[in-house]
């Protein structure tokens, strides 16, 4: 149970856990770091215990969106030299 009314509560709810569907992290209230601090902070947490944070999955999704548009671009590019060069 959480009690006070002056608590300041992190909730993460995409932790890519089988067992757990979220998680809730209660900052101390001598903490005076900033909001980005504590998002840091937090998905650092949450990797150390084995959690991938939905962050970093994004991250690998969007370095392999690039590294695809720049295959067919290479791809499209060899055939339209070809073409032109017939």
């Amino acid at each position: 149970m959480i009690r006070g009314v002056q608590r300041q509560v992190i909730e993460i709810s995409h932790t890519d856990n089988a067992y757990f569907e979220r998680a809730l992290l209660v900052v101390r209230s001598t903490c005076g770091a900033d909001h980005q601090t504590l998002r840091q902070q937090a998905h650092r947490y949450l990797e150390q215990t084995g959690t991938s944070s939905f962050l970093r999955r994004g991250k690998v999704f969007y370095l392999l969106h690039r590294i695809l548009t720049l295959l067919i671009s290479a791809g499209l590019g060899a055939l339209i030299c070809k073409w032109i060069l017939q």
